[in-house]
């Protein structure tokens, strides 16, 4: 199985100040690249509280490039609102299956291993 479980909170700056026009044309930006990268069905951006925060979550059988396309999106994202930040969690069977953050912090996006969940066996699957 594949699956991407995460949330990315949308920051045009990384001292929030910030009109909400300003965040409302970052949102709307957002939501045409997931559009265009075929993503729009997998990304929920919710505004609660004049904050937006962006829900990614796949479940599928195999990773068809997928994560490229979630990994393009969420580089954009942390690009043009440099402020955001959050954690997309990614996880591979076929591949090691275990763990890896997709972590967006700063205007970077970046994969790294994980080291809270991973490795699979033992710490959440039994052996």
């Amino acid at each position: 199985m594949f699956h991407v479980h995460g949330w990315v909170e949308i920051l045009k700056t990384t001292d929030g100040d910030e009109g909400p026009r300003e965040l409302e044309a970052v949102v709307d930006h957002v939501r045409g690249i997931a559009e265009e990268l075929g993503l729009a069905d997998r990304v929920d951006i919710v505004g609660v509280g004049g904050s937006y925060i962006l829900r990614l979550t796949l479940v599928q059988n195999r990773e068809r490039g997928d994560l490229d396309r979630c990994q393009e999106l969420v580089e954009d994202l942390a690009v043009t609102a440099p402020g955001s930040y959050g954690v997309i969690y990614v996880r591979d069977d076929d591949r090691s299956g275990d763990m890896q953050r997709l972590v967006v912090r700063r205007g970077h996006a970046m994969l790294v291993a994980d080291d809270v969940l991973s490795p699979l066996v033992p710490t959440i699957e039994d052996p």
